[in-house]
């Protein structure tokens, strides 16, 4: 890592905690307030459109997809929690490590889509009512689009920060207090429930 910083380190994204908070809220904005849905699905990483239309905007756009329930969550999760756990590890680990950590995210977010494509056809789970109902539709390529989301992106910036600072003391809910190892691992156990639960009942999930 050390030979990648002296080599790469100028690329380096100074406050990318900011950035891209700073895009989920344009996301919230347009797609949760202004319910601009038909403007989502041209930002949403949809890898058939980027195959075979060459919308590689895309790449990038999917960053504004919400991950949260409506403006006013976002808002309290993004500037109570997310800035400044992102910003505190970009001090911690120095702005080139935290930047490959994030563009790391990003990328294989993206590949996992285009693996998930290939693999299946444009459905991430080929399984159950909702599938049958949007192939018969004709919407598959359009449902992996709509399912990939930063979300797990956030959920690694969160726990980056509990294996960094496993006894830092949070409040959960703004109530209680509760170190960061134990947080990670109930989310962790509860991301792994949603994941068991989606592919049983063959509903769709973020990816």
């Amino acid at each position: 890592m050390d030979k990648l910083e002296k080599k790469f380190g100028r690329f380096a994204i100074p406050d990318l905690t900011v950035k891209f908070l700073f895009l989920q809220a344009i996301g919230c904005f347009l797609f949760e307030m202004l319910k601009l849905d038909g403007m989502r699905t041209y930002c949403e990483m949809n890898p058939y459109m980027i195959l075979h239309h060459f919308q590689i905007w895309r790449l990038v756009t999917w960053l504004m997809i919400p991950t949260s329930g409506g403006l006013f969550l976002f808002v309290i999760t993004a500037v109570f929690f997310y800035l400044p756990i992102g910003r505190q590890l970009e001090q911690a680990w120095g702005e080139f490590r935290y930047t490959f950590y994030l563009v790391l995210g990003f990328f294989f977010t993206v590949l996992g889509g285009f693996i998930v494509y290939g693999l299946t056809g444009g459905m991430a789970i080929t399984m159950g009512e909702a599938a049958r109902r949007a192939m018969e539709n004709g919407s598959a390529y359009d449902q992996i689009g709509a399912m990939i989301t930063p979300f797990y992106v956030m959920m690694s910036i969160f726990f980056a920060f509990a294996a960094t600072y496993p006894e830092e003391m949070v409040l959960f809910m703004f109530l209680i207090p509760v170190k960061m190892k134990w947080l990670a691992l109930l989310d962790g156990a509860f991301m792994v429930y949603r994941i068991l639960i989606g592919v049983g009942n063959g509903d769709y999930a973020e990816v």
